[in-house]
């Protein structure tokens, strides 16, 4: 009975970082990573000053 609770453990956590891994490289804003769109979001609210 013990062995079932660490294989689900296991199996849960297994699957969380399948999970996050999946949302790093497919939707990076969502877990905080500055991605491609984030970054043109940045590159266009940043203003050109002639020095």
């Amino acid at each position: 009975m013990e062995s079932w609770i660490i294989l689900g453990i296991g199996a849960v956590s297994i699957f969380s970082v399948i999970v996050y891994l999946f949302f790093m490289f497919f939707l990076p804003e969502w877990v905080g990573i500055t991605g491609t769109v984030a970054k043109k979001a940045i590159e266009s609210h940043v203003e050109k000053s002639d020095e």
